[in-house]
């Protein structure tokens, strides 16, 4: 499928592109050959793209974490054409920004190429936003967390804009990002690209995490308390000792 493509991109109109940069990357198959074919042929035509073409390739490349090397694809006149349809981004587009934002500026050291001051703080502040309430399922988890004897902060927004389920404090300064993943973040039990590039990313701002996927807490839910503890415990032990 990938070879195919190689060969026809210069077919394809500039949502063709971006449709099929997103989709890969959102099923975790985008390839680096992909990934260079798209980028090359996307360069010379990013005037041509809309407002969710522009977002969809980007967030694409940053899902994969790969920056194409051989295009210039990420340069002034991606900037140019972000600034250009700045005011027709809607919030879902913004969002997509800010995270390619975060992998290229933080995770990649780049600034080539990057929109303005105005732009960026739009998307981070749509970013920022939060309307999540607690489940159930991430009520039990903080009740057994804090049997642990630590303390618990729930819907923590960070300063790069991530919203925490948890985080999670115990004595002598450790302190984890804890998610509690319900359906939405897999793909049968395969975290999603989405997923993974959230985990990814707050990682590298230095986060200790804990992924409390909703299958492996159903299993520990009898008898009450007794086992989520135990478990919740094998994992801040886990992960506590994790090299950084």
């Amino acid at each position: 499928m990938v070879l195919a493509l190689a060969r026809v991109p210069s077919e394809f109109d500039p949502q063709s592109l971006s449709n099929t940069v997103w989709a890969f990357a959102t099923a975790g198959l985008a390839t680096p050959a992909l990934l260079d074919v798209i980028a090359a042929e996307a360069a010379g035509r990013v005037r041509e793209f809309k407002p969710q073409d522009i977002a969809n390739t980007a967030w694409a490349f940053a899902a994969a974490d790969y920056l194409p090397i051989e295009s210039s694809l990420f340069d002034q006149r991606f900037a140019r054409r972000c600034e250009a349809l700045a005011h027709e981004f809607n919030d879902y587009e913004l969002r997509q920004l800010h995270q390619w934002r975060l992998w290229y500026a933080c995770e990649r050291g780049c600034s080539d190429g990057l929109p303005g001051a105005t732009l960026l703080a739009r998307c981070a502040a749509v970013f920022r936003v939060s309307e999540a309430q607690p489940s159930h399922m991430q009520r039990q988890v903080a009740n057994a967390v804090v049997s642990l004897g630590a303390s618990v902060q729930e819907e923590v927004v960070l300063e790069e804009g991530y919203s925490l389920d948890m985080v999670v404090s115990f004595g002598g300064g450790q302190r984890f990002a804890v998610g509690v993943d319900g359906p939405s973040h897999f793909w049968e039990r395969v975290p999603t690209s989405a997923t993974l590039l959230k985990r990814r990313q707050l990682k590298h701002f230095g986060w200790k995490l804990i992924w409390v996927p909703h299958w492996q807490w159903a299993h520990h839910v009898t008898p009450p308390f007794l086992q989520q503890a135990a478990y919740l415990r094998d994992l801040f032990s886990s992960e506590a000792h994790r090299p950084c």
